[in-house]
This record gives structure tokens, C-alpha cells and sequence, in this order.
């Protein structure tokens, strides 16, 4: 059963709702489906959903399901013991065909969708074998070169002997593979390519866990069965913590960033449990391609004695016959420390650019964190933390949206939650989130790149100061929208001074008289009045210090925000409601 729902953001406060603007509650169209299987990964670029004996494809707008396909003949029904069957390696091909797996038990069955002319999937038996994992636990990538029309899968390698990179060329379909022959690979963390090359990220069991890196071209020219021009070397990043230089040694996972050229890394040290995790940044080019440029490389003697010898710089215009060297003698290493968190248990997270400034989402198993790191020295400041209430499995950020899954359900919300901040111009200023700016026009709280240029959008990322961008007193009118006792509305006017103070004035009108502008508006919702936020709060929908997002969410702030290690004792308590 699928069940699309639309969750209403109340914006709660303490008893001390004079110590707030008028409104300060918005309604955000949150996309929540939930499935009766599993729910394995969203790839929003196709608008599709997987997970166990399951392929969906959804509709953001209506927060619908519009055509779905189950895998009703898996070998897995019935069977007691660990069985695995889930849609896995989906993979766009052109412009109306994608393929994709069922694991099935470690006898994977390849599928074809093809898109109608409605708009929907039509789904097919058979496709490309070369995508499917034998064994859906396994980590994995699948990536197409457009240009050259080569499909790249990189996986778990079952035994040190089997091969764990493919180049797939869909043109004469043949096949290019490498075999890790220094360790099995054990977890494959990222992969990505760039100019002339493919580059992966993965973990290596060589007696102990090592982070590597590799390199090879993306279009390799030979005639043979092996990818010649494959290097790799250890990777690593290096701070400095109370005085000492610490190596972290345990890679989480790894995004590419195209628009910084970087490739960023979430990392700890073993033990991971007890250990807080940073997010590193390897220059692509300073950092990885000079590397593999300028080491030596590990080669053997005529007596077979191991040696470094230097190695010409990989040209990729060139036919090959016979493989470089792979191994690098010197590792990629980086001291470059974007974000320091005090969290021990984040397992994943995405990057996302917000008016010019990178954003960091980072989830673990209950909370949702967004880190600025606008100022290298900082290490990271903490925007705004979400509770959630279901144990997150996978997260990505695309057109703007959140993507998360958990065991039954796949939720896109908002990457901005400006509303949140309403018509306080002080806490919509002091947040100093680049994703968020106050709009004098409007008298709110609003995405930054929303503004127009005749809003006269505000915001101070620096210091935070009220007092610098309203210099004199700033007043604003917050119109009731409530019949109160079928009598009279409330309307309420805000006068801010340049120490943050404010006073308010209240004035009535009878309710024969309409008001003479419409109720405040806030993210095209309408805004709750004082009285309303008061009975929020008297029948129990407030939670102290946080936002809550139906019954599955919940932003915190106040002391929160101003905490680098998570939020508050009382938020995160008084976060689960019955």
C-alpha cells in the first residue's frame, strides 16, 4: 500500500508567546509515500523509487505514485533464511530506456522500463546483465559516459579474484574488467569521472582497512578484455587535534562536487562508535591528479625484487596494448579540515549550494544536521538540526529537495526552512543561514533565491547584526485573521528597534469589517495569529524549541543553534510526543 501525505509544519513556541511576532507558523507541502517492502534508494533524476521485489516511479507534485512494477516471481518468497531480492543498479541508457536488477537471491534478473508517451514506465524482462549484483548488501555504483556511451559498475568484489571495475561499451558491447590483486575490495564508497578519467573511492583488506583511490581512463583504447591504465594509491586525510597530527583512517563516504572541483569526504578514526567525524576536501587537481602525476610507481626488477620506478605521465589519446604501472608509492593526502562535528554516529551525507555558499547535510540515526562553512578557521558552524523519528537508510539532495529513505518510506522535504523564522527579522538575520534572507517587502522570512530585487532581501552572514541592516526602528503590520468571539480580529503592529527590542500595539477591528489587507502570508501559507499559537500551545501541537513536521519531524533551535554538539537536552526530549 502507498500512501502519499501532506505534513503541516507548526511552528511552536513556549508559553511565552509575546516573545515572538505575531505568526510564526507556516505550512510546507512535505512528500511522504510509504510502501508495504522495503525501501532500498530515490533516484530523482528518473523519478523512481526501489526497494524490496519493488520499482516505483512517483510524482513530487502530487506526491503520487503513477506507475509501479513488483517482482511477484522472486525466489525469495517463502524462504525463512536471509534472502535478498531488491531492484538495484538502475541506469538511464537514453532518453526512454533504463535498465535495472532484481537481486533474487543471488540469481539476479535483469528489467527494462521504457517510458510511454504519457509519461509512465512500461515494464519488461530482460535488459543488461552486466548492471546486476549478485548480492544487494554489496556496495555498489553504475555510471554512464554519455558521451562515449560506456557504462561503468563498480562493486564489492565476492572473493580477492573476482573483478570489482567494469567498463561496459554499449556500442559493440564488450567488456573491459580489473581484478584488485593487493587486497579485496571490500566496500566501495564512491565513483565519479572528470576530463579524461575515472576516478573511485573504495576500502581495501589487505590484512588491514585502507582507504584507496583510483584512477584510469574513462575511455580506455585497446582491444583486450583489461582495463590497461588503471593506478590507484592509498588516500588519506591528516589534523591536527589538541596539538597532535591524527590520520583519519576510516572514509564513511565521499561526494564529488563538480561547481568546487572537489572531492569531499566524510571521515573518522577507528573505532568509528567513539570517534567524531569530519568532512575532508581533496582538490581534484592540486590533491589527486598531481599525485598520481608525479609519484613513482611499484614495479619489479629482473631478479623480481620490488622497486620505485617513475612513470610518463597517462595519455589517454593513446592506443595501449600493454598495462601502466597501477601501484603509487605516495598516497593522496590532504590536511584540508572543511567540518569538524561532535557526532560519533553519521553514516551519510550530501553537499548543496545555496546563493553561492556550500551547505553540508549530514544525517545519522535520528537527526538531520545542516552545517555552513563559510569560514575555513570555524571548522563548520551549525545551522539547524531536524529530529527525526524513523532511522534514516539512505539521503540525497536534488532540485532543491531532500530525499531520505527509511526501512517503509521514501519523504522529500524542503532544503530550505526559512519559514521557520516567520516575521522575527532578529532570528531570521541572527540564523546568518545563507539559504535564507528577510524580505521588507513581504515583512518574512525567505529563501534567498527567491528574492527579487524590489523585495530589498536582507541578511548579514558575518555577524548576524540587526542593528547593520536596520539602523532605525523597523515596523510592520500583522493583520488578524481570526473572528474572535465572533466579535472583533487582532490586529497587531511590530515596531523592532536597533538593539533587537520590540514593542507591540494591538488594535480591533469588528468583524463586519473585513481587514483591509490580506492575512500575512508565508510561503504562500497563511500565518498563525498570536491566539493561535497560544491554543497550539495549550492543546500540546507546540514542542519546546522545535518545529515539528507531522508526526516524523522535528527542527530544533534556540539553544540548539547555538550548540556545536547537537541540540539541547530539552529539545531532543521533549521532541517525541506520544
Amino acid at each position: 500500500m502507498i500512501i502519499p501525505t501532506t505534513l503541516l509544519i507548526l511552528f511552536g513556541t513556549t508559553l511565552q508567546v509575546s516573545h515572538i511576532p505575531a505568526s510564526f507558523a507556516a505550512s510546507v507541502t512535505t512528500c511522504r509515500l510509504e510502501f508495504d517492502k522495503g525501501v532500498r534508494e530515490v533516484y530523482p533524476d528518473y523519478g523512481l523509487i526501489t526497494g524490496e521485489q519493488f520499482i516505483a516511479q512517483y510524482d513530487k507534485s502530487s506526491c503520487s505514485v503513477i506507475s509501479s512494477q513488483a517482482h511477484e516471481a522472486s525466489s525469495c518468497d517463502g524462504v525463512t533464511t536471509p534472502c535478498s531480492d531488491e531492484a538495484t543498479s538502475v541506469i538511464r541508457i537514453n532518453d526512454t530506456t533504463l535498465h535495472y536488477c532484481y537481486t533474487d537471491n543471488m540469481a539476479p534478473k535483469p528489467m527494462t522500463a521504457t517510458l510511454l508517451p504519457d509519461g509512465t514506465y512500461s515494464y519488461t524482462s530482460g535488459g543488461l546483465g552486466v548492471v546486476c549484483l549478485n548480492d544487494a548488501s554489496k556496495h555498489s555504483f553504475v555510471s554512464l559516459n554519455q558521451t562515449d556511451q560506456i557504462l561503468y559498475v563498480a562493486t564489492d568484489a565476492k572473493s580477492q579474484s573476482s573483478p570489482w571495475l567494469n567498463y561496459y561499451y554499449l556500442s559493440d558491447q564488450r567488456s573491459l574488467s580489473h581484478v584488485e590483486r593487493d587486497g579485496s575490495v571490500q566496500n566501495v564508497l564512491g565513483m565519479f569521472t572528470r576530463g579524461d578519467f575515472l576516478y573511485t573511492v573504495y576500502q581495501v583488506n589487505n590484512n588491514k582497512k585502507t582507504n584507496r583511490i583510483t584512477r584510469s581512463c574513462k575511455n580506455e583504447r585497446t582491444s583486450g578484455t583489461e582495463i590497461l591504465t588503471y593506478t590507484y594509491t592509498d588516500v588519506k586525510c591528516t589534523d591536527n587535534i589538541d596539538g597532535q597530527d591524527v590520520t583519519l583512517n576510516r572514509i564513511l563516504a565521499v561526494e564529488y562536487s563538480v561547481s568546487q572541483d572537489k572531492l569531499y569526504v566524510l571521515t573518522t578514526q577507528d573505532p568509528v562508535s567513539s570517534s567524531a567525524v569530519y568532512v575532508c576536501a581533496f582538490d581534484i587537481t592540486q590533491d589527486i591528479d598531481n599525485t598520481f602525476d608525479t609519484t613513482q610507481y611499484y614495479s619489479k626488477d629482473e631478479k623480481g625484487n620490488t622497486i620505485k620506478t617513475n612513470q610518463v605521465k597517462l595519455d589517454c589519446s593513446k592506443s595501449r596494448n600493454f598495462a601502466v604501472l597501477s601501484k603509487g608509492v605516495d598516497p593522496v593526502t590532504t590536511s584540508s579540515v572543511v567540518l569538524r562535528t561532535q557526532s560519533t554516529n553519521l553514516f551519510a551525507f550530501s553537499t548543496y549550494e545555496s546563493a553561492g555558499n556550500l551547505l553540508f547535510y549530514l544525517i545519522s540515526q535520528d537527526t538531520l544536521y545542516v552545517y555552513d562553512t563559510r569560514s575555513p578557521a570555524a571548522k563548520g558552524r551549525l545551522l539547524s538540526e531536524m529530529v527525526l523519528k524513523e532511522t534514516p537508510r539512505t539521503m540525497s539532495i536534488a532540485n532543491d529537495t531532500i530525499y531520505l529513505t527509511s526501512d517503509t518510506s521514501a519523504t522529500m522535504i524542503p532544503t530550505t526552512w526559512c519559514s521557520y523564522y516567520g516575521q522575527d527579522p532578529v532570528s531570521c538575520v541572527g540564523a546568518m543561514d545563507p539559504s535564507c534572507s528577510y524580505s521588507k517587502e513581504h515583512n518574512n522570512c525567505v529563501p534567498t533565491n527567491q528574492c527579487t530585487e524590489s523585495e530589498d532581501c536582507v541578511q548579514d552572514l558575518d555577524a548576524g547584526s540587526f542593528s547593520t541592516l536596520f539602523p532605525t526602528e523597523y515596523t510592520f503590520l500583522a493583520p488578524g485573521s481570526v473572528c474572535i468571539h465572533d466579535m472583533f480580529f487582532a490586529d497587531v503592529t511590530y515596531t523592532y528597534f536597533p538593539n533587537s527590542s520590540y514593542v507591540t500595539t494591538t488594535s480591533y477591528r469588528d468583524c463586519v469589517d473585513r481587514p483591509s489587507t490580506t492575512a500575512p502570508v508565508i510561503n504562500r501559507a497563511p500565518a498563525l495569529t498570536t491566539l493561535e499559537i497560544a491554543l497550539l500551545v495549550v492543546v500540546g501541537v507546540s514542542v519546546a524549541g522545535c518545529v515539528v513536521l507531522g508526526t516524523h519531524f522535528y527542527i530544533c533551535r534556540g539553544k540548539a543553534r547555538q550548540r556545536q554538539d547537537g541540540p539541547s537536552p530539552d529539545c531532543r526530549q521533549n521532541s517525541y510526543l506520544p
